[in-house]
C-alpha cells in the first residue's frame, strides 16, 4: 500500500502502512471517521500500569489478533469498559499514526512509537513502549463563534521518550468560548514532555480556561507545562486553572502557567499551581503571564513550588502588564528549594508604562540546606503614577550561604506610592546577606514606607540591612519602618536604615531601630539619613543597641548619623550600654534631655525656699557629681549631699537654700540664679534661669508679695564616650 503524509503540528510525517496477510475489521461498532486496521502479525504482551490500572496487551486467545486485558479481565477492540465510573470504547492501536473518535475513548497504543490523537470526548490513553506523542484533544473551531470543550484526558506515555498533550485547542477568529478541560498526564521514565493545554483564541472576544491539570514527569529529564493560553487580539477573559505538576527524578522544567493577552482588555488569572520538582537540577514557575497594550487585570495566583534536592530555580509569580493602565497581583507564593544551591523569586512583576496598581503577594521562601538566594518581591512600575505593595515575606534561608531579599521595588518616573511591607528574614548557619527592604522611587513624587522588618543572621558572618529606599528627585515621603536585627554569633554588619532622599523637598523617618550585635566583632549602625539639597528634616529614630557584655571583642557602635541636613531635627534617645571590661565605643551626635528643672509658677514670697526639681527622661540612672547655684551676687552655693543619683525616667527635687551650702545662699536677692551641673559621663552643663521680684501693691495684691514670673528650663546634654567608658570628648550644649 502506498504511503500517505499527513501534518502533524506543522511537521510532515511520512506514514507507511505494509500489510502482509489479510486485512480484517473486527468492530461493528467503529464509526466512519476511523478505520482501525489490524496486521496478522503477532506483537509481544506486555503490561503497563496507568491511573491505578494494570493494562496488558497481547493475543489472548491465539487468533492471530491482539486484545488488551485491563485488571484481569480482556477486551476485544470496540468492547464498551468502565473505568472509575467513566465509560469508553475500547480501541487497540495498530498503524502508527491513530486517531480517535468524538466519543470517549479507551486507546492503547503498540510496543513501537505512535502519533495517537483522541479527538473529541473524555479519553483514555495509553503509550506503552517506546517514544510516543500522544493527543488528549486537537480541536479547532475556524472563524465564528465556536463554544469548544477539550474533554477530560488521561494519558499515560510509560517508558520511552513521550510527548504528552493534554489539549491542543484554537478558537479562530470570531468570540469563542474554550474549555481544555481536566488533564492527567503520566510521562512514565525517561525524558518526557508534557503539556496540559495549549489554547489559542486568536481575534475576537475569547473566554478561555485552561482547567486543573495533573502531570508526573517520572523518572528522567522532563518538561511539564500546566497550562498554555494565549487570548489575541480582543477583550479577553483567561484562566489558567489549578495545575498540580511533579517532575520526579531528574533534571525537571516546570512551568505552571503560561498566559498572554495580547492587544486589548484582558482579565487573566493564572490559577493555583503545585510544583514539585523533586530530585535533580529543577527550573520551577509558578505563572508566567504577559498582559500586552491595554487596560489589563492580571492575578499570578497561589502557588506551592518544592524544588527538592539539587540546584534550583523557582519563581513564584512572573508577571509584565506592559503599556496601559494595570491591576497586578503576583499572589500568595510558598517556595521550598530543599537541599542544594537554590533561587527562590516570590514575584517578579512590572507595571511599565500607565498608572498601574501592583501587589506583590504574601510570601514564604524556605532555602534549606545549601547556597541560596531568596527574592521575596522584585517589582518595577515603570512610568507613570504606580501604586506598589511588595507583601509580607518570610524568609528562611537555612543553613548554607545565603542571600535574602525581602522586598526588591522601582518605581519609576511619576507619582508613586510604595509599600515594602512587613518582612521576616531568617538567614540560618552560615554566611549570610539579608535585606529587608530595598525601594527606590526615581523621579516624581513618592510616598515610600519600607515595612517593619526583623532579620535573624544566625551562626556565621552575616550582613542585615532593615530598609534601603531612595527618593531620588521629587517631593517624595520615605518611612524606613522599624527593624529589628539579630545578629547571631559570628562577625555581622547590621544597618537598621539607610534612606536617602534626592534632590526636592523629602520628609524622611528613619524608624525606631532594635540591634543586638551578638558575640563576635560587629558594625551596628542605627540610622544612615542622607538629605542631600534641599531643606530636608530627618529623624532618626529611637534606637536600643546593646554591645553584649563579657565579650571579648571590641564593637563599634554608631547610634545615628544624619549628612547635609540643613535643617535638622535631632530628637533622639539612644542608649549604648555594655560591660566595661571589653573595649566599647560609643559614638552620639544627638542631643539628649537629661531633665526638665522646674520651680512651679506660684508666686514666690521674699526669702521663701524655691523647688528644684529634676525629671529625668532617659531608660538609665543619671547619675550627678556636682550641683550648685550661682546667685545674682556671684555667691556660688553647693548641694550638700552629692553624689545625687537621678532614677530612670524618675525625678529628683532639691530645695534650695535649704539643701545648699555657702554664702549667702537665699533668696532675697532678685535677679538670674545659674545652676551647673556635673554628671558623670560629660562635661559641665549649664543653664540660666531668671526669677523677676515684683511688689505688688497691697490694695491689687491685699499684701506684700512676690510672683515668679518662670522657672522652667530643659537641662540638656551631649556626650562622646570612647573606650571602657570614659569620656574623650568636649560637647557643645544647647539649652532652651
Amino acid at each position: 500500500m502506498a504511503g500517505r503524509a499527513s501534518r502533524v503540528r506543522g511537521t510532515t510525517i511520512t506514514v507507511i502502512a505494509t500489510f502482509l496477510l489479510l486485512i480484517i475489521v473486527l468492530s461493528t461498532t467503529i464509526t466512519d471517521s476511523l478505520m482501525t486496521v489490524y496486521s496478522q502479525e503477532q506483537e509481544q504482551t506486555s503490561a503497563v500500569e496507568c491511573n491505578g490500572h494494570i493494562i496488558e496487551r497481547g493475543d489472548f486467545d491465539n487468533d492471530e489478533v491482539d486484545e488488551v486485558k485491563v485488571d484481569g479481565t480482556v477486551y476485544e477492540d470496540g468492547d464498551s469498559i468502565i473505568l472509575d465510573g467513566n465509560t469508553y470504547t475500547t480501541r487497540i492501536v495498530t498503524v502508527y499514526l491513530f486517531n480517535g473518535t468524538n466519543d470517549n475513548d479507551f486507546i492503547v497504543g503498540r510496543n513501537v512509537s505512535d502519533i495517537i490523537r483522541g479527538k473529541e470526548g473524555d479519553d483514555f490513553i495509553v503509550g506503552f513502549g517506546d517514544n510516543d506523542s500522544l493527543y488528549g484533544d486537537d480541536l479547532f473551531g475556524e472563524d465564528g463563534n465556536d463554544t469548544i470543550t477539550g474533554g477530560n484526558d488521561i494519558l499515560c506515555g510509560n517508558a520511552g521518550y513521550d510527548h504528552l498533550y493534554g489539549d491542543m485547542i484554537g478558537g479562530g477568529d470570531g468570540n469563542d468560548t474554550i474549555s481544555g478541560g481536566d488533564d492527567i498526564l503520566y510521562g512514565g521514565e525517561d525524558n518526557d514532555e508534557l503539556v496540559g493545554d495549549d489554547l489559542s483564541g486568536w481575534d475576537g472576544d475569547d473566554n478561555i480556561t485552561g482547567n486543573n491539570d495533573v502531570l508526573e514527569g517520572g523518572t528522567g529529564d522532563d518538561w511539564l507545562y500546566g497550562d498554555m493560553l494565549h487570548g489575541g487580539v480582543g477583550s479577553d477573559n483567561i484562566t489558567g486553572g489549578k495545575d498540580t505538576l511533579y517532575g520526579g527524578e531528574g533534571n525537571d522544567r516546570l512551568f505552571g502557567d503560561s498566559i498572554g493577552g495580547g492587544v486589548g482588555n484582558n482579565t487573566i488569572t493564572g490559577g493555583n499551581d503545585t510544583l514539585d520538582g523533586g530530585d535533580g537540577n529543577d527550573e520551577l514557575y509558578g505563572d508566567g503571564m504577559e498582559g500586552g497594550d491595554g487596560n489589563d487585570t492580571i492575578k499570578g495566583g497561589a502557588d506551592t513550588l518544592d524544588g527538592g534536592d539539587g540546584n534550583d530555580w523557582l519563581i513564584g509569580d512572573r508577571i509584565w502588564g506592559w503599556d496601559g493602565d494595570d491591576t497586578i497581583s503576583g499572589g500568595d507564593d510558598t517556595l521550598y528549594g530543599g537541599i542544594g544551591n537554590d533561587h527562590l523569586y516570590g514575584d517578579m512583576i512590572g507595571g511599565e508604562d500607565g498608572y498601574n496598581t501592583i501587589t506583590g503577594g504574601k510570601d514564604t521562601l524556605y532555602g534549606g540546606e545549601g547556597n541560596d538566594r531568596l527574592f521575596g518581591d522584585s517589582i518595577g512600575g515603570g512610568v507613570g503614577n504606580n501604586t506598589i505593595t511588595g507583601g509580607n515575606d518570610t524568609l528562611d534561608g537555612g543553613d548554607g550561604n545565603d542571600e535574602l531579599y525581602g522586598d526588591g521595588m522601582e518605581g519609576g518616573d511619576g507619582n508613586d506610592t510604595i509599600k515594602g511591607g512587613a518582612d521576616t528574614l531568617d538567614g540560618g548557619d552560615g554566611n549570610d546577606w539579608l535585606i529587608g527592604d530595598r525601594i527606590w522611587g526615581w523621579d516624581g513624587d513618592d510616598t515610600i514606607s519600607g515595612g517593619d522588618d526583623t532579620l535573624y543572621g544566625g551562626i556565621g558572618n552575616d550582613h542585615l540591612y532593615g530598609d534601603m529606599i531612595g527618593g531620588e528627585d521629587g517631593y517624595n515621603t520615605i518611612t524606613g519602618g522599624k527593624d529589628t536585627l539579630y545578629g547571631g554569633e559570628g562577625n555581622d554588619r547590621l544597618f537598621g536604615d539607610s534612606i536617602g532622599g534626592g534632590v526636592g523637598n523629602n520628609t524622611i523617618t528613619g524608624g525606631n531601630d532594635t540591634l543586638d550585635g551578638g558575640d563576635g566583632n560587629d558594625e551596628l549602625y542605627g540610622d544612615g539619613l542622607f538629605g542631600w539639597g534641599g531643606d530636608d528634616t530627618a529623624y532618626g529614630g529611637n534606637d536600643t543597641i546593646n554591645a553584649k557584655d563579657n565579650a571579648d571583642n571590641n564593637d563599634n557602635i554608631d547610634g545615628d548619623y544624619i549628612v547635609n541636613a540643613e535643617i535638622a531635627t535631632l530628637d533622639n534617645q539612644d542608649i549604648c550600654a555594655s560591660d566595661p571590661d571589653p573595649e566599647v565605643n560609643c559614638e552620639y551626635d544627638d542631643i539628649y534631655t537629661l531633665a526638665t528643672l522646674s520651680t512651679g509658677t506660684d508666686p514666690v514670697q521674699l526669702g521663701e525656699p524655691v523647688q528644684i526639681t529634676f525629671s529625668s527622661t532617659v531608660d538609665n540612672p543619671v547619675k550627678i557629681t556636682s550641683l550648685t547655684v550661682t546667685t545674682p551676687t556671684d555667691s556660688i552655693c553647693t548641694y550638700n549631699s552629692l553624689p545625687i543619683i537621678v532614677p530612670e525616667n524618675g525625678t529628683f527635687t532639691a530645695t534650695y537654700p535649704a539643701d545648699f551650702i555657702g554664702i549667702d545662699c537665699n533668696t532675697d536677692t532678685a535677679g538670674t540664679y545659674t545652676v551647673e551641673a556635673i554628671t558623670e559621663v560629660g562635661d559641665p552643663i549649664t543653664t540660666n534661669f531668671t526669677i523677676s521680684f515684683q511688689v505688688v501693691p497691697e490694695a491689687i495684691a491685699g499684701a506684700l508679695g512676690i510672683v515668679g514670673t518662670g522657672f522652667i528650663s530643659m537641662l540638656l546634654y551631649r556626650r562622646v564616650s570612647k573606650g571602657k567608658g570614659k569620656d574623650k570628648g568636649k560637647d557643645n550644649v544647647a539649652s532652651s
